[in-house]
């Protein structure tokens, strides 16, 4: 009987051993330390400073505020600013795709022709986080 153990544990040592040096490394981090987000479509941010004149959104406690905008057909630039502590998206599929971290203030350019437009948070999903954007 104690043979049969001996030979049981010592097959199961170095299998142990092999199952733990091919298990990989968990503590690796990622370079960034950011989130990584899809790239978006043709949007151009400007993270310093929002354009002063023109429409404005404040994003916070998982709405947008308006949560309707009119802007004139043709480029489109709209003065974003994060007031909450979470992470956000402001997204127009097939149009802009922008990350608004905590804090962050930005200002969205992109091109639109005229049509109504549902824009929402991709890390909350349209049901829970969106408004409209009515392009004349």
């Amino acid at each position: 009987m104690k043979l049969v153990n001996r030979v049981l544990c010592l097959g199961f040592v170095p299998l142990a051993i092999l199952l733990i040096a091919c298990g990989g490394d968990d503590d690796s981090s990622p370079t960034s330390g950011a989130p990584t987000a899809p790239p978006p479509t043709n949007p151009t941010t400007t993270a310093a400073n929002p354009a002063p004149s023109g429409p404005s959104i404040s994003v916070a406690d998982f709405s947008y505020s308006p949560a309707a905008l009119t802007v004139p057909a043709g480029q489109v630039a709209i003065a974003t600013r994060n007031m909450g502590p979470s992470p956000h998206t402001f997204t127009i599929d097939n149009v802009v795709d922008v990350q608004l971290n905590a804090g962050q203030s930005t200002a969205i350019q992109f091109s639109a022709a005229a049509g109504s437009y549902t824009f929402y948070c991709t890390l909350h999903g349209r049901s829970v986080m969106s408004g409209q954007l009515t392009v004349q």
